[in-house]
């Protein structure tokens, strides 16, 4: 994990990394696992909630009952136990496979466990907010994802201090942005790639990057 710790050892320069040795001296998040007192929300495919190196710091809807097909808390979100899926409109987020668990990883992984990695923080508490999987995404549903989290933090409490957008694809949308600006009236923090095309994003913009 070069990123954590460069040394070397990848054949990069010593020193070019995250100093995540200094800020672990410091904290290492200092929250319970399984209490929303910080909150992060991957939006993604999905991950995987049966991961041992995950499954310490989900966030869970303590309302909720899962796959009861109930609206337990009345929040409007049927099943939201460990997030919400906006393609299938239920609480269906796990997915083993794909882009992401290891984002989630790498954000959020339990730390000095000797299991798997260690995340950058390794106490906060990760939700899912699923709109895409084996077939493309539709703007509706990126923007359902992004408003269920706004929803969460706006009219139920919870602390949703950022959202990790490991995606990018498609021009600019109006609707989108109303989504992201909704996002910041809220106080979140919209974290989104720049891509994967080894372009410049001020000439060449990708959403929601340069929203």
């Amino acid at each position: 994990q070069w990123y954590l710790l460069n040394t070397g050892q990848s054949g990069g320069t010593p020193g070019m990394d995250l100093k995540m040795d200094q800020a672990w001296d410091i904290t290492t998040g200092g929250i319970t696992p399984g209490k929303d007192t910080i909150v992060l929300c991957i939006i993604d495919n999905g991950l995987d909630t049966s991961h041992q190196d995950l499954r310490p710091n989900l966030w869970t809807n303590r309302g909720e009952i899962p796959n009861n097909e109930v609206d337990d808390d009345k929040n409007g979100y049927i099943d939201d136990y460990f997030g919400w899926n906006s393609i299938r409109n239920n609480g269906q987020v796990s997915d083993a496979n794909y882009h992401g668990t290891p984002v989630s990883g790498i954000a959020g992984a339990r730390g000095n466990n000797a299991i798997g990695i260690s995340g950058v923080n390794w106490n906060v508490n990760l939700i899912s907010a699923k709109f895409f999987g084996a077939n493309a995404a539709t703007l509706e549903m990126a923007v359902r994802a992004f408003d269920y989290m706004t929803d969460l933090k706006s009219r139920h409490g919870i602390n949703l201090v950022a959202t990790n957008n490991s995606w990018s694809g498609g021009g600019y949308a109006q609707s989108l942005h109303d989504a992201a600006i909704r996002h910041a009236k809220a106080d979140i923090l919209l974290v989104a790639a720049a891509s994967n095309q080894s372009a410049d994003n001020d000439t060449t913009p990708r959403y929601p990057a340069n929203l």
